[in-house]
């Protein structure tokens, strides 16, 4: 058996005071610990999430420049961009961006920007394929080549 476990019984049994050491190990250090691990938890939490998102929003992006792609009538690839980024963050599946929504949804359009920048595309490009149709096209057109 180690050291604490052998001390821990003979506290119990005996009635020992454990050594002074240890006091100090039983109180600030397990809450300190404590704290950490609460903290870690809440970070993984959060990394896992802003992963996740990097990895839709890059899957979104491959999605919109699959050349099989068929748009309905009247869509636009500006409106399938932001069908398929609004469908990442929609929690509630009314196909639109609700007020507790639109943090997540910026989150998101902001990481497929920037996967798009990453793949060759100019950041005033990148950054107005939401916006204009005209670009979007164009974006399209350059990530498909």
């Amino acid at each position: 058996m180690d050291y604490l476990t052998d001390l821990d019984r003979r506290k119990l049994l005996h009635k020992e005071k454990s050594p002074d050491f240890l006091d100090g190990c039983k109180t600030k250090k397990n809450e300190e610990h404590g704290m950490m691990l609460d903290s870690a938890t809440s970070n993984a939490g959060a990394v896992y999430q802003i992963q996740d998102f990097k990895l839709k929003a890059a899957s979104a992006v491959h999605e919109w420049v699959n050349d099989d792609i068929s748009l309905d009538d009247g869509e636009t690839y500006k409106d399938r961009i932001n069908a398929l980024l609004i469908g990442i963050v929609d929690i509630n599946d009314n196909k639109e961006v609700d007020a507790d929504e639109a943090d997540a949804f910026d989150v998101v359009a902001n990481f497929a920007v920037n996967y798009m920048m990453m793949h060759g595309v100019d950041e005033d490009d990148a950054s107005s394929v939401l916006d204009d149709e005209d670009v979007a096209d164009r974006v399209r057109d350059l990530l498909m080549s």
